[in-house]
């Protein structure tokens, strides 16, 4: 009899520690887990970026993209990718970049005119034979007031059969900044292949990345 109680006895302590060491062992490796976790999340939203200037526009831009600039008067920036285009022949190609560009024109608005009114007298729309905007209107950049044109279908030019191109313009003091990026034209006749599809959507995430970094300095 006190044979079979032992028995009993020991099975039970066994029971016992085999259940307190699996909760242990759940209670250590839990924290492991979510750590890795949050490690990798910060690596992804963590983006390495370099200061540019344009005269007294700055700039965040990703280290890894090849950034040209000419006299101080503009910057071109080129995303790497899959992009359609049409050559001389009208027939369609791929390019293995695209650029968002800015350029700067000191004192072109020495009279403060609104940027409306800069853009009907002075703005590449009052050259003759200039492109028809299939859109304009004012927007917010940021927190600052500029002037958006949008080139795009029906015009079928090299680069807006495919994607719009757009101009946008900004006023600084007496100062005017363009700046020159795409986005995909909201068109059914325009078919891009996945990869091209693909690209423009990176291409439109680090445009707007660079442009919300934009700040003037005096």
């Amino acid at each position: 009899m006190k044979k079979n109680i032992l028995i009993i006895v020991l099975i039970f302590v066994m029971f016992l520690g085999f259940y307190f060491f699996t909760k242990q062992k759940k209670i250590v490796e839990a924290p492991i887990n979510t750590q890795q976790d949050s490690s990798q999340s910060n690596k992804v939203a963590n983006i390495d970026t370099k200061e540019f200037k344009l005269d007294n526009m700055v700039l965040n831009i990703p280290k890894d993209l090849e950034v040209s600039m000419l006299n101080n008067n503009s910057l071109s920036i080129k995303i790497p990718g899959v992009y359609a285009e049409n050559n001389d022949a009208f027939k369609k190609i791929q390019i293995k970049n695209k650029s968002i560009e800015f350029f700067y024109y000191k004192n072109d608005n020495n009279e403060n005119k609104s940027l409306k009114e800069w853009f009907m007298y002075k703005g590449p729309q009052s050259e003759k034979g200039a492109q028809i905007a299939i859109e304009e209107k004012y927007i917010k950049l940021n927190t600052f007031d500029a002037y958006l044109t949008i080139y795009g279908v029906p015009d079928y030019t090299f680069d807006t059969k495919y994607y719009n191109r757009e101009q946008t313009y900004l006023s600084n003091k007496t100062d005017i900044y363009e700046i020159l990026n795409y986005r995909m034209a909201n068109v059914n006749e325009v078919k891009l292949t996945p990869d091209e599809l693909k690209s423009i959507q990176n291409y439109e995430k680090i445009v707007d990345q660079i442009i919300q970094s934009i700040h003037f300095v005096n």
